[in-house]
């Protein structure tokens, strides 16, 4: 698993800058996208992790945390890249 999100970083585009994204003149969100909490269970096990942050994105978030673990959260690393590639389209869009 780990050879993958490393190959998958060194094939991706530059990530946007997480911390121009937090210097902002107004409140700067931080939304996480997560299926499961170690400390809550379940929280919506059907989420589609790129829906989500885009949901996120054009509601203003400055930054989305993609939780990417499987067994406490119910992520993959595949949802970090959909995220980010649904996250640039609505940032372009919006731009």
């Amino acid at each position: 698993m780990r050879s993958e999100i490393e190959t998958a970083a060194r094939s991706a585009a530059p990530a946007p800058d997480f911390a121009a994204a937090l210097q902002r003149t107004d409140v700067a969100v931080i939304a996480e996208v997560k299926r499961r909490s170690p400390s809550q269970g379940d929280i919506n096990g059907r989420l589609q992790a790129a829906d989500q942050a885009a949901a996120y994105a054009a509601g203003g978030a400055a930054a989305i945390s993609v939780l990417t673990e499987p067994e406490r959260f119910a992520g993959a690393p595949e949802d970090l890249a959909a995220v980010r590639g649904r996250v640039a389209a609505v940032n372009a869009s919006s731009g």
